[in-house]
């Protein structure tokens, strides 16, 4: 073997480093290197210590990655500065916007990581599925532009970002490309589409993909249609073989959940824009295919059998949730999951307003059939919208921000022939609105004054952990003039006048009235107020709609979303099915699971669908699995007496069984265990106990709990009935007498939600605890349960007190008013005797199995012609 020393072993990588960079992938870099080296042994360490030095690149902790079974070689050095030109303009447009140094970071650190998971250019045959999960208005965007930025740089020569389905989404997302990409680069791009044109096919498709083209890279912005795609595949199409295989591609999704997922029940047929884009990635041999998109359930739901559709095998990405980023949780607040600590909070911020039913009512057509007749009305919630938006947007003006745009989102139906009514009713009440500020202006002070300091006070400096600067009243009051000069109240739903319009040399004050055009894609700027009251039927419709989401600098403590109770009981819950799947994300990724083994858990829901039906064909509908988890109720009928009374009396039919025949341990007269009661009485108990939570569906409890039988597990159970010594007493059968406890409501959402039921204390009831509380989490607590209590599961009943009163002063609890007292429980479940699935899953065991589907079904829409022609899904 030759003798290198260290400074020639340092050229020698420079010279690998810098082919590949050039075009070369790894194995011809290797040869070439050979040529020079003329030594196998020195080129395999040097080909050894660059993988090393890129490897780190995979490392990075964030984003979370779930990679694929036959993961390419690592060969991504890097950005270079020296050699690179799209990467280092876009980083130095981001600092130029004002972006913090750790969100250019982050993005920086991602786009790396996802590199380094891309095939090299110089590849022969390229075909990889990728997804990326973010969050909605998050700045997926941002993502997938450094992305572009670091291919073009390192050789990719084609890149064609699909967007959603409306032209305004579209254009939007051009004007972004062009302005952050290829303006700064001119001389290095060919854009193939405009602000104000798709793609027209017009040139020498030969010339264009030509890797010695003196025009560089090639970008194409295209709407998801069926004609446009079809010309932009026949357009690629007519280029020589020789020259597509020499081509490198990347196809950014955006809003991959949307039209590309195939929602044909027949193996043999795609839905049209499925089948377009499989089409175009056969057209083009070596292509990279990465959707991004914030709700992933439709494309988790791909069949994976067919290797040439659209499922994530390669890898799925979980962007980092930014910390600046107002999400469904922090608006919102969630559900406890399984894996949460029982001091956690999870209540989110005082920014949602309740709209009552009779006011929904008054906005919105009870049908399509009767959307030209119905004439929309204002309501006080509507009302006192649109003060506080005009008081919010003096106070934007009152901090400075005199050059950013303010909006408001009124969503209340698809309808687009009631947007056009509703925005006639809106500019009427503003009008009149500002008349009535000219000429009472002091009389009107005093009101206007009372709505503002209580929604001050409503979500403060010290909710948020950071320094707002505050307004006061009269600071407002010399803005608001301002506010109505600006403001105009405008329709955009792709049929009436020209919508939302933010490429003006004046900010401006923004009223948006509209349905799908504004549910997805396209970014509001400004919002501030949201009033929505649109209904929809699956989890990504509904999130999608969530426009309210995204940044708020130095305004984070003005937004507002108006809508109504059940609606917000839908956005608490998706925002606990965002974090199950991302927890998900990580624990497989410890576990080196591949996207073919991520059979995501997605919960049900009493009345949503998890996406439309007909991207869940291949779905089946799991046992659930408890093993090694706790769960507790914490939504109850608490305005039903006679759902209540039931509760109680099966709690005290349970106790009368147990009563006498076990050893019980009263702990200070508030708290009672009974050790080692059969299982029978636990389980006919789980068969009568009514509970609104999804883990609590009798059927799988029961379910898992026989199965578990079969492999002589929870055969014995400890029951431990809670109570607080402070509080009165009930009677609950088998003369055992239980101090009640005090949990208040979340919000005034239907049902009643606690939020949570337990505590560390109760968890460990039974397992001889001895020590501090504050030393116990989720996980130790656990951990203990299975080397103490391997074979036990524990029940833990909750006589709560019907007049339960918040303990603290809170903005978001209220008294509990239920008409009987409730019976809460929690149960704790050791590690399984077995292993077993849960949830709703993709059905991805017919990857091994090779399993068909032939059953027929409706043909759906592809194309959105107009919003009333859309369908709903679900």
């Amino acid at each position: 073997m030759t003798q290198v020393d260290k400074l020639e072993l340092e050229e020698y990588l420079q010279d690998y480093e810098m082919w590949i960079r050039g075009g070369y992938a790894p194995e011809k870099a290797r040869a070439r290197l050979l040529r020079f080296v003329g030594d196998e042994a020195v080129v395999d360490k040097i080909a050894e210590e660059y993988r090393k030095r890129t490897r780190r690149f995979i490392k990075f902790t964030d984003p979370r990655v779930l990679e694929g079974q036959e993961h390419i070689e690592t060969w991504y050095p890097g950005p270079d500065f020296d050699t690179a030109w799209c990467w280092p303009a876009y980083k130095g447009l981001l600092h130029e916007k004002g972006w913090a140094n750790s969100a250019i970071e982050s993005v920086d650190t991602a786009t790396t990581k996802l590199m380094a998971y891309l095939p090299h250019p110089g590849e022969g045959d390229i075909s990889t599925r990728g997804l990326v999960l973010g969050y909605v208005q998050s700045g997926k965007t941002a993502n997938y532009t450094g992305l572009i930025a670091k291919a073009a740089d390192i050789g990719y020569k084609l890149f064609i970002v699909l967007t959603g389905m409306t032209s305004s989404l579209r254009r939007q997302t051009q004007r972004r490309l062009h302005a952050e990409l290829c303006a700064p680069n001119s001389e290095n791009w060919n854009e193939l589409t405009s602000a104000t044109q798709d793609f027209q096919g017009v040139g020498n498709p030969d010339y264009m993909l030509n890797p010695r083209h003196p025009e560089g890279r090639i970008l194409c912005v295209v709407k998801k249609n069926v004609y446009i795609l079809d010309r932009l595949r026949k357009f690629f199409a007519q280029a020589k073989d020789d020259v597509k295989r020499g081509c490198p591609v990347v196809i950014i999704d955006d809003e991959a959940d949307q039209a590309s997922v195939n929602t044909r029940r027949k193996a043999d047929e795609r839905s049209a824009i499925n089948q377009r884009i499989v089409q175009l990635l056969e057209t083009l041999p070596k292509s990279v295919y990465i959707g991004y998109t914030a709700t992933p359930f439709a494309n988790i739901f791909i069949d994976p059998t067919l290797p040439e559709d659209l499922y994530p095998r390669d890898f799925i990405f979980d962007l980092p949730r930014p910390r600046q980023y107002f999400g469904a949780e922090r608006i919102f607040g969630r559900e406890m999951i399984r894996y949460d600590d029982d001091e956690a909070s999870y209540d989110g911020l005082d920014m949602l307003r309740d709209v009552p039913e009779e006011d929904a009512v008054r906005m919105q057509p009870p049908g399509r059939n009767e959307r030209f007749e119905f004439q929309p009305e204002m309501t006080p919630t509507l009302e006192n919208a649109l003060r506080y938006f005009v008081l919010a947007s003096a106070c934007r003006l009152a901090r400075g921000q005199t050059n950013k745009h303010s909006s408001m989102l009124i969503h209340t139906t698809l309808y687009t022939y009631t947007h056009g009514q509703l925005q006639q009713l809106v500019a009427g009440y503003v009008r009149e609105f500002e008349k009535e500020w000219t000429k009472y202006r002091a009389d009107l002070s005093s009101e206007l004054q009372t709505l503002w300091e209580q929604e001050n006070a409503r979500v403060t400096p010290a909710d948020l952990q950071m320094e707002i600067n505050e307004v006061s009243f009269d600071e407002i009051a010399e803005h608001i003039d301002e506010v109505f000069e600006r403001c105009e109240v405008v329709v955009d739903n792709g049929q009436i006048g020209s919508g939302l319009n933010y490429n003006t040399e004046e900010a401006g004050v923004h009223i948006a009235i509209g349905g799908n055009t504004l549910s997805r894609g396209l970014t509001i700027e400004g919002l501030i107020v949201s009033y929505f009251i649109r209904t929809a039927s699956a989890y990504d419709t509904l999130l999608q709609m969530g426009r309210w989401f995204g940044y708020r600098p130095g305004y984070e403590d003005l937004p507002r979303v108006w809508m109504t109770s059940e609606l917000q009981d839908h956005f608490i819950h998706l925002a606990t099915v965002e974090e199950e799947i991302r927890h998900d994300i990580r624990r497989y990724e410890k576990e080196n699971k591949t996207p073919l083994d991520f059979a995501v858990r997605v919960q049900t829901h009493p009345k949503l669908a998890v996406t439309s039906r007909l991207k869940m064909q291949h779905v089946t509908l799991a046992s659930a699995s408890y093993s090694d988890s706790h769960i507790q109720t914490f939504q109850f009928k608490h305005d039903d007496r006679e759902w209540l009374q039931s509760n109680l009396e099966v709690t005290r039919e349970l106790l009368e069984q147990v009563s006498g025949k076990h050893q019980s341990e009263n702990q200070a007269g508030a708290r009672w265990l009974y050790r080692n009661v059969d299982v029978e009485p636990v389980l006919e108990f789980l068969r009568q106990y009514q509970s609104l939570h999804e883990d609590f569906e009798n059927r799988l409890l029961i379910n898992y709990v026989e199965r578990e039988l079969e492999h002589e597990g929870l055969q014995t159970w400890n029951i431990g009935i809670i109570g607080n010594q402070r509080l009165d007493s009930l009677d609950i059968g088998a003369d055992v007498t239980t101090h009640l406890v005090t949990r208040s409501r979340f919000r005034k959402i239907q049902p009643a939600n606690i939020k949570a039921l337990t505590s560390r204390a109760d968890r460990i009831i039974d397992l001889d605890w001895d020590g501090s509380l504050k030393s116990l989490n989720s996980e130790s607590i656990k951990n203990m349960r299975n080397e103490r209590q391997p074979d036990n599961g524990l029940l833990l009943i909750y006589p709560i007190d019907k007049d339960s009163e918040p303990a603290n002063e809170s903005k978001l609890r209220h008294p509990l008013d239920a008409k009987e007292h409730i019976i809460g429980i929690g149960l704790s479940f050791p590690k399984s005797k077995r292993p077993m699935r849960d949830y709703v899953k993709n059905n991805l065991d017919r990857v091994f199995e090779g399993e068909g589907l032939d059953e027929s079904r409706p043909e759906e829409e592809d194309i959105a012609v107009s919003e009333d022609e859309q369908e709903l899904e679900g």
